[in-house]
């Protein structure tokens, strides 16, 4: 009876489970998924650049049957990556405007896969390591270049000490007393990179080194980019141990010998190893990037770009519309699982849905950009420049009277790379503006420009002939800068990108993911790599690393077993004691010790203590002779010392030098100490003008004198010689709205005062024209006001 009586009740139960109920009761993402498709039918790309290129291949690749569309505001792809071939008397030579070489490496190995798979190997030329094009690289300081040293060489100190005469190393000395100094208090979330190494070392070597570096890279200030963006490693020990040299030993005395350290953010060593497991290059192609120190292809990097566009083409699923500037886009008020895309012009916008949008376009709000002028020359005399090299970049303490064009480095393309080039000569490219032309409206013509850098060439490098042929290329907002707060800002972009279009917006470019193009192909990888299977119906926006919370401001450290690729017969560890044992050579038994140890116990401090010892018994033994019948031994030794060899020799190497230039440095300092005092009389005559004398004496000399005509107050500078911008022109003459040329730079650049600015009026003939250097007085804040003057007036 009682079974009877509950029948019903399991029958009910068993009709009740059906997957009708189950599948209703989802909520509308779950529910997509289980409905939606498996691939994303029609994607869009916004922006033909490189970003967008390799986001459409690797798209393409995940997903053969989608429908990919690439709307491209121009008329042509490629970005700012173009490059041209000029016809000159004995031949042709290539002029590029944008980047114009790859560095091989960790962060090329997506290039590398890219060129392969586009059968693009044979057309890729390779700079030596040991060429003199990868191992000269020059700074401008303060007028002559100053060749720093190679990596790959073996210190040598009277370059060192000519380094330090020159001043380019002052402040070195100050980088032993980092670990000394006050960690960063907590609530600095962020400072530029010029605050940030006169904090931990000396503003000199930011000023002088640092800012060089960034002329180079960003071409921006180091007084606006962010340290902790673009000095992530040095910001991360600092905040790991209170100190930049703190910070690598502990993460060394941390980490057994058999592992590499590699600092990462989590999200970057996620990515790494995945390249690690997917990218399969050949080995002749590896070899040759091993040995090299950058790379582009005969007919410059325009090749990579044509190579993409090509594929796409044939593939069949790629379409491209050019002069199709997107507008807006945004989720379908409809279909929220799409996104309308907006392009065309404005007076007769069309609009398209799409299930998946990969957005390479910029967003102002997220960064300022600034704006670079090249200027390509072609000089028939191929011994035309004394040094030979890369190039040299010019810092921004490098004084006013040897930098008026405001330039930001020069190239030197033909030695710098070789084979490109039918005909023989001087290829050389000179960089304007940057950061220096921040707020400009107007920038110089063609002609202007290449007036400022011939001018730029005869001061630096005293070359008097003219070229044959040259090119000027504006590329305007060409490079976003990281400035202070970009971490934070990236954060809530990615943020509102997420919740404003439910992953359904994937986003990569240089803006975001670095101004490289290693690191935009990169990026445009690891977007694609998410995507695959039902990852494009996640909530991603292709900026997770912004959102990843395992970054809490010191990053995590990941070590990397083996070498690259891993082999654990290559990494033999070695105890402190080693050493010891091959010092004392009487014990008879260190073969049998040296291989009875746990190698996971030894760190770096005990490897480089027995190393060193090592290294004093072998010169002592040696020297002696007393090796003979041991030359397996040091085979042995030798296999294993290799693998750090050449750290601890750069480390040891370093440390001598630093301890050299300090004891130098406070022989010099107690040397000046030791001068006598001025008497009173000379401080008086030597002590500057009162601020109100000061200040009239720049008025009475100012050009901006509005009572003033353009023939009275070019009289009143009386510039015998004038160098002709464009045509040949009397002063007067000049266009008194040639306000191209004005901007401020920081008052401690080197700037000079009115009186030392008339001599150099009268007595340089070099400097560009209408261009004048003024220090003036603000009414308002009193504060001293330096600007290039025209002959108009301009206002403080």
């Amino acid at each position: 009876m009682r079974l009877k009586k509950h029948v019903p009740l399991i029958m009910s139960t068993m009709r009740r489970v059906a997957l009708r109920p189950v599948a209703s009761s989802l909520c509308n993402r779950c529910r997509r998924y289980i409905s939606s498709q498996a691939y994303p039918e029609k994607v869009a790309v916004l922006g033909g650049g490189i970003s967008g290129l390799a986001s459409a291949y690797f798209v393409a690749k995940e997903f053969p049957q989608s429908k990919i569309t690439i709307h491209e505001a121009n008329k042509d792809g490629g970005g700012w990556i173009q490059s041209r071939r000029v016809e000159v008397p004995k031949g042709d030579v290539l002029f590029e405007y944008g980047a114009r070489s790859l560095r091989p490496g960790r962060d090329a190995l997506i290039t590398a896969q890219l060129i392969q798979d586009l059968d693009l190997t044979d057309n890729v030329i390779f700079t030596k390591k040991a060429a003199t094009g990868a191992k000269n690289r020059y700074i401008y300081y303060p007028d002559r270049l100053q060749r720093l040293p190679s990596p790959g060489d073996a210190p040598d100190f009277w370059h060192i000490a000519e380094l330090w005469r020159s001043g380019l190393l002052a402040g070195a000395p100050y980088a032993l007393l980092e670990p000394f100094r006050r960690q960063r208090p907590e609530s600095l979330k962020d400072e530029s990179i010029g605050d940030f190494v006169e904090r931990r070392f000396d503003k000199r070597l930011g000023t002088n080194l640092a800012s060089a570096v960034m002329h180079g890279i960003y071409a921006g200030d180091i007084w606006k980019l962010s340290a902790r963006t673009l000095l992530s490693q040095a910001w991360m020990l600092e905040g790991l141990a209170g100190s930049i040299y703190k910070g690598m030993i502990k993460i060394q005395q941390e980490t057994p010998l058999t592992e590499r350290v590699m600092l990462f953010h989590p999200h970057d060593l996620d990515v790494y190893k995945a390249m690690r497991e997917e990218v399969k290059l050949n080995d002749p192609f590896r070899a040759l990037l091993d040995e090299s120190a950058m790379f582009t292809f005969e007919n410059g990097m325009a090749e990579l770009v044509l190579a993409l566009k090509k594929t796409l083409e044939k593939s069949g699923n790629v379409d491209f519309k050019f002069d199709s500037r997107v507008q807006n886009y945004k989720l379908a008020k409809e279909n929220r699982d799409q996104v309308d895309v907006t392009t065309g012009p404005r007076e007769a916008p069309s609009t398209e849905k799409y299930d998946l949008v990969v957005s390479t376009l910029r967003n102002p709000k997220l960064t300022p950009f600034v704006t670079v002028m090249t200027v390509n020359l072609y000089f028939p005399n191929p011994n035309l420049i004394p040094e030979k090299g890369f190039g040299y970049l010019i810092p921004q303490s490098v004084a006013f009277e040897e930098n008026p064009e405001r330039a930001l480095g020069v190239i030197f393309d033909s030695d710098a790379i070789q084979g490109q080039d039918t005909a023989e000569g001087t290829k050389l490219t000179v960089m304007l503006g940057g950061h220096y032309w921040d707020g400009w409206e107007h920038f110089p013509s063609n002609d202007e420009a290449y007036e400022l850098a011939m001018s730029l060439l005869r001061r630096h490098l005293h070359i008097k002939e003219e070229p044959t042929n040259y090119h000027v290329n504006l590329s305007k907002d060409c490079i976003p800068q990281y400035t202070v707060g970009y971490d934070e800002r990236l954060k809530g972009y990615a943020e509102r990108v997420l919740f404003e279009f439910q992953g359904r917006v994937r986003v990569v470019g240089n803006q975001t993911h670095g101004v490289g193009v290693n690191d935009c192909i990169r990026g445009a990888w690891a977007m694609a790599r998410q995507l695959r299977g039902v990852g494009w119906k996640k909530m991603e926006t292709g900026l997770e690393k912004a959102l990843d919370e395992r970054y809490d401001g010191a990053w995590r450290y990941g070590a990397v077993n083996g070498n690259d690729p891993p082999d654990a017969d290559e990494y033999t560890s070695i105890h402190v004691h080693v050493g010891k044992f091959m010092w004392s050579h009487e014990q008879s038994d260190y073969d049998s010790a040296i291989n009875n140890f746990d190698g996971d116990e030894i760190h770096l401090l005990q490897y480089l203590f027995g190393y060193c010892i090592y290294c004093i018994g072998h010169w002592k033994y040696d020297w002696h002779g007393e090796f003979d019948g041991h030359g397996g031994d040091i085979f042995w030794f030798n296999r294993i010392f290799d693998h750090l060899e050449h750290n601890a020799c750069v480390g040891v190497s370093v440390g001598a030098i630093v301890v050299i230039a300090a004891v130098v440095f406070f022989i010099i300092r107690k040397r000046r100490r030791q001068t006598p005092a001025k008497t009173k009389e000379e401080a008086e005559d030597a002590a500057p003008p009162p601020i109100d004398e000061k200040r009239a004496q720049v008025l009475e000399h100012s050009v901006g004198a509005s009572e003033l005509d353009a023939r009275e107050r070019a009289e009143m500078w009386s510039p015998p010689a004038v160098a002709e911008v464009g045509t040949s022109a009397n002063v007067s003459e000049l266009p008194g709205d040639s306000n191209f040329l004005q901007t401020s730079p920081k008052p401690d650049a080197g700037m000079s005062t009115v009186s030392e600015l008339e001599g150099v009026a009268s007595v340089r003939d070099d400097l560009p024209v209408p261009l004048y250097k003024v220090q003036a007085l603000c009414s308002d804040c009193m504060l001293p006001e330096y600007r290039f003057r025209t002959l108009r007036s301009v206002e403080c």
